[in-house]
């Protein structure tokens, strides 16, 4: 278990509100905990009590169920002025300031309970789940499929990881313009079943000397900081854009929703998406590929404790070392 205790540092104007900035450290060093590096009250979109801000102090605390797997992480909270019953986080779950505010890291199994992909709402920017290294998938059988079912149909772009939906799997879902078997023909791309792939890992990559330049956007940066001049206007919603380098070729080994070996070469957009949602399921986002001068002022700030070590991470050209099995 690992206990985070957050200190104010900064407010900073999100949607108009102002919103508690915190910087958190963990207690206990070298902690695997998932929730090590989260960004804990900022996930608030806005804490706001008869028209001013609220400053809430709260400690994170992680745990495992040993039951389902799932891993749990609770904010006890501790609301220095005013009092309120809810607050609103950007995810649009709703936090009790008596009981605290549980965000749960969705196993295979619980994901599976959904009908649809709209009932696990899409984890935005700077929800700590992003930052979460998926695990292995272990066990294959229906509720997999139900949830690799689920993203296919639900899916906002033609690229897309578990994990951005909380749901903790290594997997990866590839179609239309990102599928390799898809050709430029519209139809073909219609036709071609999505490619699916669990537990991937890259065994080779191409020349660092050939890497292709790309101007990329990710769904779960929402920078959704603009608002109208009249306040009960929806918001103008628009997404960061990062130039980064991708490997020109990439080979990969994964598994189907079967468990079955799938091997794939990768070039083109195909890569990019794949190294893009790879980047998801290991934690990365692609403000990690920028230099913090290249982030808006808000973004810079939130990341500039970390930046160091998680640009490091994102320019890594690892392949597989056979540390770890490569099919589960």
């Amino acid at each position: 278990m690992a206990i985070f205790t957050c200190l104010p540092s900064s407010l900073v104007l999100v949607s108009s509100l102002l919103v508690h900035n915190a910087i958190c450290v963990p207690k206990l060093e070298g902690d695997p905990s998932p929730c090590r590096r989260g960004f804990l009250v900022n996930t608030l979109s806005g804490i706001v009590h008869n028209g001013s801000a609220i400053i809430v102090a709260a400690a994170f605390t992680c745990t495992a169920d040993a039951a389902d797997n799932d891993k749990d992480c609770v904010y006890d909270n501790d609301v220095a002025e005013g009092s309120m019953s809810m607050i609103t986080v950007r995810t649009g779950t709703r936090m009790d300031t008596k009981t605290g505010f549980k965000m749960s890291l969705l196993s295979i199994e619980s994901a599976a309970r959904a009908n649809t992909l709209g009932e696990i709402p899409m984890r935005l920017y700077p929800d700590p789940i992003l930052r979460r290294i998926a695990s292995p998938v272990k066990k294959f059988g229906p509720d997999l499929q139900k949830v690799a079912d689920l993203l296919v149909a639900g899916m906002k772009s033609d690229a897309t990881a578990a994990s951005q939906y909380g749901i903790d799997a290594r997997m990866i879902v590839l179609k239309g313009s990102a599928n390799p078997a898809s050709s430029s023909s519209s139809s073909n791309q219609k036709s071609s079943p999505p490619l699916i792939l669990i537990n991937p890992n890259i065994l080779t990559r191409s020349s660092e000397y050939s890497m292709v330049q790309w101007r990329e956007y990710c769904l779960v940066m929402d920078m959704n900081m603009d608002m109208k001049p009249n306040a009960s206007a929806m918001p103008t919603h628009r997404h960061l854009e990062i130039n980064l380098l991708r490997d020109e070729i990439v080979e990969v080994a994964a598994q189907d929703v079967t468990g079955r070996p799938v091997r794939k070469a990768l070039s083109g957009e195909p890569a990019r998406a794949f190294l893009h949602e790879l980047d998801h399921i290991n934690g990365i986002l692609i403000v990690d590929h920028a230099d913090l001068i290249e982030l808006p002022a808000d973004v810079a700030a939130l990341e500039a404790p970390y930046h160091e070590e998680r640009q490091r991470r994102a320019f890594d050209r690892d392949t597989y070392q056979g540390n770890t099995p490569l099919y589960w």
